[in-house]
């Protein structure tokens, strides 16, 4: 027998800088190509009522594998919860959920119910995947051993496509391939047989936005963090490497795009008013996939300074538009060290990795995005990456007890 209905839980869906859900839609879409049917669990669209957990228990039960994407909050504990209780074969895919930090401590309830379900449901789910191997040794203290894999991290990755000229950008004169152009949203019609991207008015709309952003910035070269405000995500270190820069650092922007996680934003917006760089450092949104495609051809390069493994969606989209990224090690998913400019996540290693990557010149930044887009976007596409879920769904379906 074969595995023909996989669950995959998440906490949402939707498309915020950084989520999660923007890598699910592409992988549903590959697996149902394989004939594996594909039901999403969004639990905030959910809700908490009984009839909704009602709902969400039957599609548990009736799936072949239940794949939960992400950890750390009750309603995934608690999802996991019903299917190993109803006997299904349970992937954990937490996204640094699972890592020690001191910058995500749940509440004392959160704390109970973890201390109270959470290690029995991780020793009965059947696998935990890690994105690298550093995610997979910090796994290794929460789970029995053999039950930590690395999995790869996937992408629909023609939304995202690079400019066909590859053209680097100067900031807020011009965008990678000018300011008018526009690239892939879910409304997008296809590109036609020239390779020339068809405008939606979705993605007009943000590149509209986007230029009205960098309109109040100082001129200069954009570096970009796409994903959460939040500590975690490595900010601090971040724009204290940045002040460290000297010369190096002058005619740069850092534009921070995404969604606030309390209130971070605002303690970080302070902290940059007082130092006198308002002008320099940006905080924005990036809440559906045009405005993060129109960020990414801005940028002349992205940062994912991390300090503990999580979903890496933005690095995934940056590659997939051939800009170059520097990412801490913690982040990077395997099998993409050699596309990315790899740092320890710390202030000194992130310093030297900007003084080295700004130090480029404008061409030799496009061309390194470009030799990085080229080399990583056949292994990010979900046409490819998809297998490894099907071999793993497959073999834990067989495996399952009877």
């Amino acid at each position: 027998m074969k595995v023909r209905q996989v669950a995959h839980v998440v906490e949402s869906t939707h498309p915020e800088a950084g989520s999660v859900g923007l890598m699910l839609r592409g992988l549903n879409d590959a697996l149902q190509d394989r004939r594996i049917q594909c039901e999403l669990v969004a639990l905030q669209e959910h809700g908490g009522n009984g009839r909704a957990r009602g709902g969400i228990d039957s599609v548990l039960k009736r799936a072949d594998v239940v794949h939960l994407q992400g950890w750390g909050t009750t309603a995934l504990e608690r999802a996991a919860y019903v299917a190993t209780e109803a006997g299904k074969p349970l992937v954990i895919s937490p996204y640094g959920g699972l890592c020690d930090s001191s910058m995500n401590r749940p509440s004392v309830g959160e704390r109970f119910l973890r201390w109270f379900r959470g290690p029995r449901v991780l020793r009965r789910a059947s696998v935990i995947t890690a994105i690298n191997e550093f995610e997979k040794h910090a796994l290794e203290s929460h789970v029995p051993h053999g039950r930590a894999e690395v999995l790869p991290c996937g992408l629909r990755t023609s939304p995202f496509a690079a400019r066909p000229d590859g053209s680097a950008s100067t900031g807020r004169y011009e965008s990678r391939a000018g300011a008018s152009a526009a690239v892939g949203t879910d409304a997008m019609t296809p590109s036609d047989s020239a390779g020339i991207t068809v405008l939606t008015s979705k993605s007009t709309e943000a590149d509209a936005a986007v230029a009205d952003v960098i309109e109040k910035l100082a001129p200069g070269r954009v570096a970009l963090v796409l994903g959460p405000l939040h500590p975690a995500e490595g900010l601090v270190p971040l724009l204290m490497a940045l002040a460290e820069l000297g010369p190096v650092g002058d005619g740069w922007n850092m534009v921070l795009a995404g969604p606030e996680i309390g209130p971070w934003r605002r303690q970080l917006e302070a902290a940059v008013g007082r130092k006198g760089a308002a002008d320099r450092v940006c905080f924005t949104t990036a809440s559906n996939e045009p405005t993060q495609c129109a960020w990414l051809h801005r940028a002349d390069v992205v940062l994912c300074p991390s300090l503990q493994p999580r979903c890496p969606v933005s690095l995934l989209q940056a590659l997939c538009a051939g800009v170059p990224v520097i990412a801490t090690h913690v982040v990077v998913p395997s099998g993409l060290e050699d596309c990315v400019r790899v740092c320890a996540p710390t202030r000194p290693e992130l310093r030297e990795a900007l003084r080295a990557m700004f130090s480029l010149s404008d061409e030799e930044r496009s061309e390194r995005g470009n030799s990085a887009r080229q080399a990583a976007v056949a292994r990010i596409d979900w046409n490819a990456a998809a297998a490894s879920y099907v071999a793993l769904y497959e073999r834990l379906f067989v495996e399952r007890p009877r």
